[in-house]
């Protein structure tokens, strides 16, 4: 876990008070949700599609919250990388397959500029995703915990 993504994991539990948990695989977070109606934070959630390379791909986190309606798989991005947007774009191509409600797209002040939130906005709209998908700061993440 970077510095970023542990600064999103401080963020959940100051707001919310939640069990981490290592994830295992897809079959047993969604058992374990079924079976247990307690706040839940799983580390490293697995996803339901392989990478290109042929690896399962490892969100950062995955929050679910019965009685607050939450069940948000959370991608931390902090670093600008060649290609970041296709990157995000690709990951977008398997949102509608991932088990949890809302994907939560959460990036720093420095990534996040306009330009690049109107392209992955055009992106998701493509894809059909504007109910799945939630883009935002860890500033405006946490007032989206707040407001619950």
């Amino acid at each position: 876990m970077n510095n970023f993504e542990k600064q999103i994991f401080d963020i959940i539990k100051k707001q919310i008070s939640v069990t981490p948990r290592k994830s295992i695989s897809v079959i047993a977070d969604k058992i374990i949700k079924k079976y247990d109606n307690k706040n839940k934070l799983f580390i490293q959630p697995c996803s339901p599609y392989l990478t290109p390379i042929g690896n399962q791909k490892r969100s950062d986190l995955s929050l679910y919250c019965p009685v607050l309606n939450i069940d948000w798989r959370i991608e931390c991005k902090s670093r600008q990388t060649i290609g970041l947007l296709g990157e995000i774009k690709s990951e977008l191509d398997y949102v509608a397959n991932i088990p949890e409600q809302l994907y939560c797209l959460v990036m720093t002040d420095n990534l996040l500029t306009p330009h690049f939130l109107n392209e992955l906005n055009q992106n998701v709209i493509e894809k059909g995703l504007e109910h799945k998908v939630w883009i935002g700061t860890a500033k405006q993440f946490k007032k989206k915990l707040k407001q619950l």
